[in-house]
């Protein structure tokens, strides 16, 4: 496939829209949606090619999350698995504290941050995988924290 994405454009929450279940997968269908939505221009074999590309556990799944990846534009974090580890992360938070509900969010982060500050350090980090049983070596950590830090200042920051 050739086709590049377009810049700007959200492509993750559009597709997080049709992931009701927080799994990472999304039925053709729905990735035909998303598409239409976003007023993609991909042909039909151009879209039969991402859904064979990336075909989930299931003849009618897609792997989005895995498609977003290899669509965006890489860097030494991202072409690490570390990737993975931030997707998992990101499902668990979704799935087991409601995210969609307004106000839920912010609890999560208290595994995170006891000291109740919009902003985590990496030890807070640290400490708020282990709360949740999320087992990852001290690199991992590390590497996702950097993700997770998108401004660079030492802090993942939230509302």
């Amino acid at each position: 496939l050739l086709v590049l994405p377009a810049q700007g454009v959200d492509y993750r929450t559009t597709l997080d829209r049709q992931d009701e279940e927080h799994t990472g997968h999304i039925p053709r269908a729905a990735l035909r949606h998303a598409l239409r939505e976003l007023r993609g221009n991909l042909t039909e074999s151009e879209v039969s090619e991402l859904e064979l590309r990336f075909q989930g556990a299931g003849q009618d799944s897609v792997h989005y999350l895995e498609m977003l990846h290899v669509a965006s534009p890489s860097s030494p974090l991202t072409t690490s698995e570390v990737w993975r580890h931030e997707e998992k992360l990101r499902l668990l938070i979704k799935k087991d504290f409601q995210w969609r509900v307004p106000g839920k969010l912010r609890k999560v982060f208290r595994h995170f941050n006891v000291h109740r500050k919009p902003r985590i350090t990496e030890a807070d980090l640290s400490g708020g995988l282990k709360a949740l049983k999320f087992r990852l070596s001290a690199e991992q950590e590390h590497q996702l924290f950097m993700v997770l830090d998108h401004d660079r200042d030492g802090l993942v920051s939230y509302p």
